[in-house]
């Protein structure tokens, strides 16, 4: 994919992934369909890379969702007797089922964020819908890129906190426009929920792989 170029800021993360932008086997996935999809792609080991932004998801958390205006109390990956994923403490990315299907990976596969210099290990834990244009559903096309307010967090870009003095923190649903780096690798998961140290404890040797990072090299 000659045409592309990861934003810079990332780079040093990616490490052997830039290279692989390139290669002959790399191949596009149409982005038309996915509002604020810059580019996606499918790796030669068939890992689903995408640049986009970002739209914060606090569906999941009791106290969140309800000061969200589209927050719901469930996740579409849950817990063993339907208890959803608190969008709070665990790191979880959202696509629609559409994509999903297209790109062949389920619930319960893991992922890699990035912005700029900050990583996040994720979940694919929740499902998003057709994107909203004027305040009006567009059922032609679908939002893309979302991820819990734990992954925003861990990217440095905050999505709970407090304005003015005193108070507690609020939602607020101020996503990142652009430049967000997401990976997913299909068939990595079991189905199941994880907690935030099982998720990092499976994806970290799969990104560590892609990537070809160093023995003991530590990811951020």
């Amino acid at each position: 994919m000659e045409d592309y170029a990861p934003p810079a800021a990332s780079l040093p993360l990616l490490g052997n992934v830039a290279s692989l932008l390139r290669d002959a086997k790399t191949k596009a996935i149409a982005s038309g369909p996915y509002v604020t999809a810059k580019k996606i792609l499918r790796l030669p080991g068939g890992q689903i890379y995408s640049e986009s932004g970002l739209q914060a998801d606090a569906d999941g958390s009791s106290e969140y969702s309800k000061q969200d205006a589209t927050g719901q109390p469930g996740t579409a990956l849950e817990w063993p007797g339907h208890r959803s994923l608190d969008s709070a403490r665990v790191p979880y990315v959202a696509f629609s089922t559409h994509f999903a299907r297209q790109a062949g990976f389920r619930k319960g596969d893991l992922a890699v964020v990035i912005y700029k210099n900050r990583l996040c290990y994720a979940i694919y834990g929740d499902v998003s819908g057709h994107a909203l244009r004027n305040g009006s559903t567009d059922r032609s096309h679908y939002s893309f890129g979302e991820a819990s307010i734990r992954v925003h967090e861990q990217l440095g870009h905050p999505v709970v906190y407090k304005t003015g003095k005193g108070g507690s923190p609020r939602f607020h649903n101020v996503g990142i426009g652009s430049g967000v780096l997401i990976v997913v690798f299909p068939g990595s998961g079991t189905g199941q929920a994880m907690t935030e140290a099982a998720i990092v404890a499976h994806a970290r040797p799969l990104w560590d792989g892609l990537r070809g990072a160093s023995a003991g090299e530590k990811n951020t």
